[in-house]
């Protein structure tokens, strides 16, 4: 799932990276997540980052 949240505030994108992060421990604890807070310029970059180092995590 990748979820996209814009035209907000960077304090405000924080609690809600906060409530989705407490919603996943209750519902899933078992799940993985990567929370990912940045402009759509670095973005991409820091998603794809975050990707190669669960795939070498996941080795």
């Amino acid at each position: 799932m990748i979820i996209a949240i814009d035209n907000t505030d960077e304090e405000s994108l924080h609690e809600i990276a906060a409530a989705v992060m407490k919603a996943k421990r209750k519902i899933a604890p078992n799940a993985r997540e990567t929370i990912v807070i940045g402009d759509e310029r670095s973005l991409p970059h820091k998603v794809l980052q975050l990707l190669e180092n669960k795939e070498v995590d996941d080795e």
